[in-house]
């Protein structure tokens, strides 16, 4: 678990937690008890950590949880963001694991 830097909040960010996977051209975001599946936007030096930690599990596009700080961007996608009916943009990690707490499955 570890926190990472932020950067200048939004007004609409609020608090999401969830299973993040990451892989080439790859980077959803599922939240705890939920079916959406989202496109996860965010500054690459806020995220590497996590990216980092997802890359390094025993097979390709195991999910990694997250919890973080951000909003729903409604914007036009192109490329395998365009895949995605939900996008969220990421402002700030709050902490991320290989496991999960018992609060999310």
């Amino acid at each position: 678990m570890a926190f990472l830097l932020s950067c200048a909040g939004h007004v609409d960010d609020e608090i999401f937690a969830g299973r993040y996977i990451y892989g080439h051209e790859v980077s959803e975001f599922r939240p705890c008890d939920e079916d959406k599946a989202y496109w996860l936007s965010s500054a690459t030096e806020l995220i590497a950590e996590v990216r980092a930690l997802a890359s390094s599990q025993a097979k390709p596009y195991t999910p990694v949880y997250l919890k973080f700080r951000g909003h729903e961007i409604f914007e036009m996608a192109e490329g395998f963001r365009a895949d995605y009916d939900y996008q969220l943009y990421l402002s700030e990690v709050i902490e991320f694991s290989a496991d999960y707490p018992q609060t999310c499955r």
